[in-house]
């Protein structure tokens, strides 16, 4: 759909609009490189759309959230972590329209994890991620290593970010949190859920909440 749309920008700049000459093929210079871009970007995030290989179907939440993970990793293979998801409590499968969502909020707090983490002694950044559910209760617990004295300037932009303000939507630069904030409490439909974020000696500790009884499906 989006490259008929370019083909029919391209022909409504014909000669009979703008005669051939420098401007005209600069124009259709400029087309050619922003479909080309926009191709690319959308092939990086096809993946996200086809989590398990299937479209706007069902999926189990164990196998998606390993895979969100393992995909954050092929994104960053100059990172080296040491820690990966640890998945307790039995499985449950996401309506298919609320897959993505969640998907999304995973994604934009481990890749925060990835991209903001200090590296240890080894090199390693030391991560943990840890997914619980009890009930109908998902509890998921992250931790990664700051700079020691850090803490306070990092303790402000995340109260700042998390202040569901709506500039802090419309704002939100690299960190991801105020996304993540959004989707946790308006895609996933739930005023319930919580989202809490706070650095202490040296550490970053992040922790979802998450009510899934409108999310999951009746399987």
């Amino acid at each position: 759909k989006i490259n008929e749309l370019f083909d029919t920008l391209k022909d409504d700049i014909g000669e009979d609009v703008l005669p051939v000459g420098h401007a005209h093929a600069f124009i259709h210079a400029a087309i050619a490189d922003a479909s080309s871009v926009i191709a690319s970007r959308l092939k990086s995030i096809e993946c996200w759309f086809n989590i398990t290989g299937m479209k706007l179907e069902d999926v189990d939440y164990r196998q998606l959230t390993h895979q969100i993970y393992n995909n954050i990793v092929a994104a960053y293979p100059q990172v080296q972590v040491s820690g990966k998801p640890k998945i307790e409590g039995e499985s449950f499968k996401i309506k298919a329209s609320f897959v993505l969502h969640y998907a999304d909020l995973l994604r934009n707090l481990i890749t925060n994890i990835f991209r903001h983490g200090v590296k240890d002694n080894s090199g390693a950044k030391s991560i943990v991620l840890n997914f619980q559910l009890v009930e109908n209760i998902l509890k998921i617990h992250m931790e990664n290593k700051v700079n020691i004295g850090e803490e306070d300037r990092l303790n402000d932009t995340f109260i700042e970010k998390l202040s569901n303000k709506a500039s802090c939507y419309n704002s939100e630069g690299g960190s991801g949190i105020a996304k993540a904030n959004k989707i946790l409490l308006w895609d996933l439909q739930c005023q319930r859920n919580k989202l809490s974020i706070v650095a202490r000696d040296g550490v970053c500790s992040t922790d979802v909440i998450i009510n899934i009884e409108n999310i999951k499906t009746d399987e």
